[in-house]
């Protein structure tokens, strides 16, 4: 889906395929309902929050951001709150980071923070 290559100024230069990410949307995004409970092992799982749309591109222009941010709050985060309440509901000792990221790639772009939640989880288990 994604590709990433390392440009000669030794920045990430990311690029995907539309066709496929919108196929995979259309399919799955609003109707995927995983069974939670079932897992029997411990879980943790990264959350992000903010005000921010984060697939943005910082060359984005001030209409494009705004008209993202607004699908965000409207649209993604409620949804994403929603399918956090059931993932807590479903698994009540599974343990949940909410992270405030303007970044899609959450995971890099907040690092520390997903670092030390990552040690914790091991380590209360």
């Amino acid at each position: 889906m994604e590709k990433v290559a390392v440009q000669e100024d030794v920045t990430l230069r990311i690029t995907h395929d539309d066709a496929l990410m919108n196929a995979i949307i259309a399919e799955v995004w609003w109707v995927r309902d995983p069974e939670y409970e079932q897992v029997a092992a411990p879980m943790l799982a990264v959350v992000p929050d903010g005000d921010f749309h984060q697939a943005v591109p910082a060359h984005a222009d001030d209409d494009l951001r705004r008209a993202a941010d607004a699908f965000w709050l409207e649209t993604l985060l409620p949804w994403l709150w929603q399918r956090t309440v059931v993932f807590r509901q479903a698994s009540p000792s599974a343990q949940i980071v909410e992270l405030d990221s303007p970044y899609h790639h959450i995971l890099i772009a907040e690092e520390e923070a997903v670092a030390a939640a990552i040690i914790d989880f091991l380590e209360a288990g």
